[in-house]
């Protein structure tokens, strides 16, 4: 009996030692909604652009692009919904050398902007001047024309590469289903729904 004392003694020394807690785990930490988050079907066709070379360990030139055609000013205020600017194009770039390939080789999005050969960018003055700027996707120039144009839009995709221990989830989009909204967001690479339940619960 004194022998099982001792043991017992040495082992809560033991666990006081290494500080070990007994108490309950941390719940998990829900991720933040964004109440301002808007809806897809308000923006109406919105892709991720950028050149897949299977290196996901890398930063890419990752663009946003909004299929829809707007007015250059409906553009830029799309691109901000999504929390985002409008793109700022600079000939010669490695990044507009990528966006002009990707404008010219982009299944998912080709049959929405295929008849479109110029996108808005941002023009850097807005307000200033009667035209705004739109890139050409076959010379890779920029040219000014109408505000009022009808074009796609072409917008920064700032948010961050997801990696193992961080996320940045403040690009967030909800998209309307029959069971509800569901809210999600978009990385570098993807639009990301996690959690969606497909099945009732038993």
């Amino acid at each position: 009996m004194v022998a099982m004392k001792q043991i017992l003694s040495s082992a809560v020394a033991l666990l006081a030692t290494l500080q070990i807690s007994f108490a309950a785990p941390a719940p998990v930490e829900k991720r933040a909604l964004s109440s301002s988050a808007p809806l897809a079907s308000d923006i109406n066709g919105a892709h991720l652009l950028l050149l897949n070379d299977v290196d996901s360990e890398t930063s890419k030139n990752a663009f946003l692009l909004l299929s829809a055609p707007r007015g250059y000013y409906d553009g830029m205020q799309a691109c901000s919904a999504m929390g985002d600017g409008g793109y700022i194009y600079i000939p010669g770039t490695a990044g507009a050398s990528n966006l002009v390939t990707l404008l010219n080789n982009n299944a998912v999005a080709q049959k929405e902007v295929s008849a479109f050969s110029q996108f808005w960018v941002y023009n850097g003055v807005p307000g200033v001047l009667e035209n705004c700027l739109a890139v050409n996707k076959n010379t890779g120039k920029t040219d000014w024309i109408p505000c009022s144009t009808q074009l796609p839009t072409i917008c920064f995709n700032s948010v961050l590469r997801r990696v193992l221990l961080f996320e940045d989830t403040s690009g967030q989009v909800k998209v309307t289903t029959p069971v509800g909204t569901i809210q999600g967001w978009r990385d570098q690479n993807a639009f990301r729904f996690l959690g969606i339940p497909y099945a009732e619960p038993p």
